[in-house]
């Protein structure tokens, strides 16, 4: 299968600080990749670096074919890109955004009408035309902006923590919007700290402190797990803070219980511990505790 995306070192620094170290990766043609990891780990500069807005301070990368430093415009000109943060004008109806952002890709005045109709069709704005934008919900505005992103039909997506500030109806019905346009051929680039969206992507690329720590598909990610992952959810604080401490990066909260990833035993003799099948949150954890240790 064609690659879409290689980078090989890829480095940004800001100053004294490693935003991106070393970066190695390979996105297939006509998957959904995904950057996941908290925020401030280099999801967003990665992104920026692929979409030749950035230049990296070491290393190379290459989207469609082309270097994004030598021929970032080319490179530019067959992506769509949309931002963590909403980018169309909140005072212009639905149509009047969509025929402003043909503009800027230079399509005449009759494929910006029919691309507008198109994607309006396919973002499920199409009875929303005439509203002003910054009148949406959420969840319509992300929708919007990524039928915007779509108009001049990029083979690459680039999605910047696209459901960011969406309710959770709104998400689940914008990642099957993404589904549907991989499954016409179009390659999506998307990140996300949510581990539930992180499921849709075909493949994964865990990111902590500006490194690749860990990549695959999310089911395989899972199944590396190792060791036993016990739960505890009644846990009095004080023993929550007690076993936090002790366990150092094996513990960690996720909602309102207690997790613990042990050799075999539970981390306790008190009662209320239970095994459960690992998740992609317990895979993130095991591959940031791996990670800490390797550079020790």
């Amino acid at each position: 299968m064609r690659e879409a995306v290689r980078t090989e070192g890829l480095t940004r620094r800001f100053g004294d600080f490693t935003a991106v170290d070393r970066l190695d990766l390979t996105v297939k043609a006509g998957e959904i990749y995904g950057f996941l990891g908290s925020n401030g780990c280099g999801k967003s500069t990665t992104i920026r670096m692929l979409c030749g807005m950035l230049p990296p301070t070491a290393g190379q990368a290459s989207v469609l074919g082309y270097d994004v430093v030598r021929e970032s415009r080319q490179v530019q000109q067959r992506i769509g890109y949309m931002s963590q943060q909403f980018s169309l004008y909140a005072d212009l109806t639905v149509e009047e955004n969509l025929r402003f952002y043909a503009g800027i890709y230079g399509l005449d005045d009759a494929t910006a009408a029919t691309r507008g109709e198109a994607m309006m069709e396919l973002a499920g704005v199409s009875a929303m035309r005439k509203r002003l934008t910054g009148t949406l919900p959420g969840g319509w505005r992300q929708r919007l902006a990524l039928a915007a992103a779509m108009l001049h039909r990029p083979a690459l997506l680039f999605l910047d923590e696209p459901t960011s500030g969406a309710d959770v109806t709104a998400r689940v019905l914008f990642w099957r919007l993404i589904r549907d346009l991989a499954a016409a051929g179009t390659t999506v680039v998307v990140t996300t700290h949510f581990m539930n969206e992180a499921m849709y992507c075909d493949r994964l690329c865990l990111m902590h402190a500006g490194r690749l720590i860990a990549t695959g598909t999310p089911q395989a990610l899972i199944a590396a797990t190792t060791g036993t992952v016990w739960e505890r959810a009644d846990a009095p604080e004080e023993e929550r803070r007690r076993l936090l401490r002790q366990w150092g990066p094996a513990a960690y909260r996720q909602g309102h219980a207690l997790r613990v990833h042990t050799a075999g035993e539970a981390p306790t003799a008190s009662d209320g511990w239970h095994k459960v099948a690992p998740t992609l949150e317990d895979a993130f954890v095991q591959a940031i505790r791996r990670e800490r240790e390797a550079i020790r």
